[in-house]
């Protein structure tokens, strides 16, 4: 214990540039909208000078798609976390993952950049007309996800449902019709039958 409490703060893992960046981004769409957002805006709240963002983002496009690629990992780790908290009940598993989904979907402020109500399109572009690498990677992940834990979905199953539980997720996020709980319950009785079946013996 001693040894611990005597480490100082530089032996703690140092952020990288690119997450100090985009918690950055976050931070400043808490008080402004996207379209505040330049580089110079994210450089002054990152503590770090523009070129290094040019550097690694190549531009504020590039910035957006990245912080939406990493938004969509961490709902992908949040999946895992919930599908590992219901064993055996793929229904129960769906519901409580995709709820969790649908709640932290809208508390982010890149998404409420897109269905606000001040939609910003070039935002919208980067899900919709731009987003099939990035529905491609939640897609992947989400089968990977599947079918690697305990519910064991083959491989091609687990492949079809990623890809409507993505494609439902994205549209219920950019077009929200219903609150997160009547959504989630709605995928899970639509989706759990398929998946129940596709469970490997």
């Amino acid at each position: 214990m001693t040894v611990l409490a005597g480490r100082d703060a530089d032996a703690a893992p140092k952020q990288s540039v690119r997450d100090q960046a985009l918690d950055a981004v976050s931070g400043f769409l808490r008080g402004h909208e996207w379209s505040a957002v330049t580089m110079a805006a994210v450089a002054r709240e990152a503590g770090v000078s523009r070129q290094t963002l040019y550097n690694e983002f190549g531009s504020r496009k590039g910035m957006a798609v990245a912080y939406v690629t990493r938004f969509v990992d961490g709902l992908l780790a949040f999946v895992q976390e919930r599908i590992d908290a219901n064993p055996g009940r793929i229904d129960a598993a769906v519901e409580d993952a995709m709820r969790g989904v649908f709640q932290i979907g809208m508390g982010d402020p890149v998404v409420l950049n897109i269905v606000g109500p001040n939609p910003h399109r070039d935002l919208m572009g980067i899900v919709t007309i731009d987003g099939t690498p990035i529905m491609q990677r939640a897609t992947e992940g989400l089968a990977e996800i599947l079918a690697m834990s305990w519910a064991q979905v083959r491989r091609s199953e687990a492949q079809v449902a990623a890809a409507v539980l993505v494609r439902l997720a994205f549209s219920h996020l950019t077009m929200p019709i219903e609150g997160p709980d009547e959504a989630a319950r709605e995928v899970s009785i639509v989706l759990s039958p398929f998946l129940t079946q596709a469970v490997r013996a």
